[in-house]
């Protein structure tokens, strides 16, 4: 599971394990996602690092389809 002190923002590529790669952190906005729901909680649960529409483990908001607005993280 991902913890507080392990999450750093969300990928806006994919970055393989051991790569470098741009990373949206929290209070920026990642426009590199696909199929959200704009006005929609997104977190990460416990068991996964993807992004879900959730209330569990909320990291942001949906500001577009593409985009999400990185907030203050509750892990």
């Amino acid at each position: 599971p991902i913890t507080r002190a392990a999450y750093v923002g969300v990928a806006s590529e994919s970055i393989s394990n051991g790569a470098t790669g741009k990373v949206t952190i929290i209070g920026g906005i990642n426009a590199n996602q696909s199929g959200l729901s704009a006005g929609s909680q997104y977190g990460i649960p416990e068991t996964s690092t993807s992004l879900v529409a959730t209330d569990t483990n909320p990291i942001g908001i949906a500001i577009s389809s593409t985009e999400i607005y990185l907030r203050a993280v509750s892990l």
